[in-house]
């Protein structure tokens, strides 16, 4: 009797902790730009990744810096290449 009590104030410590953890952070997100075509005729899609926590806040508040440079559709972006936060899209919007 006493070790289904032990555990189940730890199972039930435990399960707190885990929600706290969970309402403190945003948790993660993968994301991608929207990017329009140079005739304006389209937007396409590039993933950028994974983004948590601050870092999600981040990159939906004020864009993303392109960290190595890519190719899409034709382009060229470079490395500090500044997307503004309406290019970035992430699975959910807390914004």
């Amino acid at each position: 009797m006493k070790n289904q009590i032990m555990f189940t104030l730890f199972l039930s410590f435990f399960l707190i902790s885990c929600e706290e953890d969970h309402d403190d952070h945003e948790g993660c997100q993968e994301c991608h730009l929207e990017i329009m075509m140079k005739n304006g005729t389209a937007d396409h899609s590039h993933e950028i990744g994974e983004f948590c926590d601050e870092d999600l806040h981040e990159v939906e508040e004020n864009g993303w810096t392109v960290d190595a440079a890519f190719d899409h559709m034709g382009e060229t972006y470079d490395v500090g290449y500044q997307f503004t936060a309406s290019q970035v899209h992430c699975e959910e919007h807390a914004h």
